[in-house]
């Protein structure tokens, strides 16, 4: 018998199960690890394939999961991509260390991996990459425990995180994901194996933080935060964190307080608000859910 979180949870799947039942129909996947719904209606879907070889790739389909591009190229376990324009692909090619910007043909027009950064560094486990409004890319340096903005020809403009050294406190990461750029100018960044999510400003400067604990309205303790994946801002000014190891989305607001959670049976990968209140999340499908799960 189904339970109700269990039947919100299966109505919540319709849509992503059949558009990933095209798909796989159409171009065969594995694991679609984080998506971007468009301001079109399609979506962009990372698929990082196999641990063990190059089979990942990336898809462009309609709504209602109908394919509408592959750029011809496998990748090894990439994280995620960001449609650029002309049809251009950057996509972080994640085990093979490095960054791509493709064409819409898979030609490799742009490769990290060819470059000398400027402070002598080598990226390890590059797990994410996004081209910034001032035309730099934000990068995840997973394995290097940093995030860097880079300009085109690799020189390292800005970094939070000691290259190469784990840590915590006010100056240190322990296996960064999703970092992303906010309109203040600060760098919002999910500190993985710290349990956390930092906020810093452009002088490097910590100014804010939420994690591991995850308090209620009254100040209790309510859980912890285990291998946060992602963290958005939602329309509200409240904060969206993907609690990969306990399989759920947690939601708080400035002063730290808890919005809302609710459990995504599987662990997420990536979380995405939407205008219309829900969230994306990547939980090997492609999911939306609503508010209260």
């Amino acid at each position: 018998m189904l339970t109700r979180p269990n039947l919100r949870f299966l109505l919540a799947l319709l849509w992503v199960c059949f558009a990933a039942q095209v798909v796989s129909a159409q171009a065969g996947r594995d694991w679609i690890l984080e998506g971007e719904r468009l301001a079109d209606g399609r979506s962009l879907l990372v698929d990082c394939g196999k641990r063990t070889r190059a089979t990942g790739n990336v898809f462009l389909v309609e709504a209602d999961g109908t394919l509408v591009h592959t750029w011809q190229r496998q990748l090894f376990y990439p994280h995620n991509a960001q449609l650029l324009s002309q049809g251009r692909l950057l996509v972080s090619d994640t085990k093979n260390n490095r960054a791509l910007i493709l064409d819409p043909g898979g030609n490799i027009l742009w490769d990290t991996s060819t470059l000398s950064l400027s402070d002598g560094s080598q990226f390890n486990y590059l797990n994410d990459v996004e081209l910034l409004e001032n035309g730099n890319f934000l990068i995840s340096d997973f394995d290097n425990h940093r995030v860097v903005e880079m300009d085109r020809r690799g020189n390292i403009l800005w970094q939070f995180g000691e290259t190469g050294v784990p840590g915590a406190g006010v100056s240190h990461l322990r296996g960064p994901h999703s970092p992303e750029r906010l309109p203040n100018g600060n760098t919002l960044i999910a500190d993985a194996h710290n349990d956390r999510v930092v906020e810093v400003d452009p002088q490097g400067n910590l100014v804010w933080w939420f994690g591991p604990r995850v308090f209620d309205a009254s100040g209790n303790v309510v859980g912890e935060l285990d291998d946060v994946r992602d963290v958005d801002v939602d329309a509200q000014g409240n904060y969206v964190v993907a609690d990969y190891k306990n399989s759920r989305i947690v939601v708080v607001d400035r002063d730290r307080q808890l919005v809302r959670s609710f459990s995504t049976l599987q662990p997420p990968y990536d979380v995405d608000p939407l205008p219309n209140g829900n969230y994306l999340v990547g939980v090997q499908d492609w999911t939306e859910f609503s508010p209260d799960g």
